[in-house]
């Protein structure tokens, strides 16, 4: 059995755990600093982080649909894929599904492609 490597990502254990903690983190702490300056820069601040979360929930929305057109087993393969080899790309989970690379052995001498390095 081949173990996964744990990608060193800040605080991504933090967002399953306290839904919104890292987030109104960074929230407070740029508001902060907004209203340091000023009453308009803080309407711009707010504006440009919900357009922030906009923007994201439909990058993952997207993402998502990769589930429901190859299949929900094949897109958590391919993202298995990439984390293994410590990645984090939605597109490179495009790709590895396109590729069909998700039904590749994880082999820690082969790149994510599948191809043997020259070490």
């Amino acid at each position: 059995m081949m173990m996964l490597r744990r990608l060193d990502i800040d605080k991504a254990d933090e967002l399953e755990v306290v839904p919104g903690r890292v987030e109104g983190d960074i929230f407070s702490r740029l508001l902060q600093e907004a209203r340091e300056i000023g009453p308009f820069t803080t309407e711009i601040m707010k504006h440009i982080w919900l357009n922030h979360l906009h923007k994201a929930e439909s990058e993952i929305n997207l993402f998502f649909r990769f589930g429901y057109r190859f299949s929900l087993d094949r897109l958590e393969a391919a993202c298995k894929r990439v984390i293994f080899y410590g990645v984090t790309s939605p597109d490179l989970v495009k790709t590895v599904l396109f590729s069909r690379l998700d039904s590749l052995e994880l082999n820690h001498t082969t790149d994510i492609y599948g191809q043997y390095k020259l070490f």
